[in-house]
């Protein structure tokens, strides 16, 4: 059965395409235990993230941790939406990870599935267990790196069709190699543009990531942009393994608004 007659249409929580309009990109900051979610809460994020940096790309934060930024985001009656990072597709077998309330957002990477005829049907596959095993249908986000041949992923282009086909809730473009890649060394500013058309078109948001600097603002298309998400560069030192830094989130908040405003 191929994959665009088995579309994914289970989600919940409001679409990020259904939030209200801020006048610039929503700031998602990625955080790895609760203390950080509530100096994120605080900051003013617009989407609060979960991973474990240690991990890779998108590590996957442990079931306590789980359990304790979703206490953390209940204690602060935040309507926010929250998401986790899930790891990589090869990493689950039938291992099938549970995504506590309030969190109404998940992506999981498809490193080392270039070439393989069935990671579409693995990608179906992985998020309907996922979604059986919650309380409620999640709303997927559909996850590309930009530096795919690295990470032996397929190319943006062809996730971002299989995410229009399965009823994905967004499209985020990120690099797998957190080391010396960043976002504009491995994306040309056309060819993001031309993906970013085409997430339009579908009224699909897009969200890029991947090591970005404040400099990246003045290169990036921010009016067709709906979300910048970032966990380095709010990070001491921007070294994503340490503590986040609640100036360096409003200044990146500050710096959004001032981009938007004068573009």
């Amino acid at each position: 059965m191929s994959i665009s007659s088995q579309p994914i249409l289970g989600s919940t929580g409001p679409s990020l395409s259904r939030l209200p309009f801020l006048g610039r990109p929503r700031l998602l900051v990625s955080v790895r235990n609760a203390a950080e979610a509530s100096l994120a809460l605080l900051a003013g994020v617009d989407i609060l993230d979960v991973k474990e940096p240690s991990q890779g790309s998108l590590g996957l934060a442990s079931p306590e941790i789980l359990a304790e930024i979703s206490g953390t985001a209940l204690s602060h009656s935040t309507t926010i939406p929250l998401s986790a990072a899930l790891g990589e597709l090869s990493d689950h077998a039938e291992h099938y990870p549970t995504l506590p309330r309030p969190f109404t957002y998940a992506k999981v990477g498809l490193q080392g599935c270039a070439g393989q005829p069935d990671w579409e049907e693995r990608w179906c596959r992985f998020r309907e267990q996922v979604d059986a095993r919650g309380q409620q249908p999640l709303n997927w986000v559909a996850v590309s790196y930009v530096d795919a041949q690295s990470a032996a992923a397929p190319h943006p282009e062809e996730i971002l069709e299989q995410a229009l086909q399965t009823n994905c809730s967004a499209f985020l473009m990120d690099t797998w190699s957190k080391q010396g890649c960043r976002f504009q060394n491995a994306m040309s500013l056309t060819r993001l543009q031309q993906i970013a058309q085409t997430c339009r078109q579908h009224q699909l948001p897009l969200a890029v990531a991947g090591r970005l600097q404040f400099s990246d603002l003045d290169w990036l298309p921010l009016d067709q942009i709906d979300i910048v998400a970032i966990r380095s560069a709010v990070c001491d030192g921007e070294t994503r393994t340490n503590p986040i830094n609640v100036s360096k989130i409003q200044q990146w908040r500050d710096a959004l608004a001032k981009s938007t405003s004068s573009s």
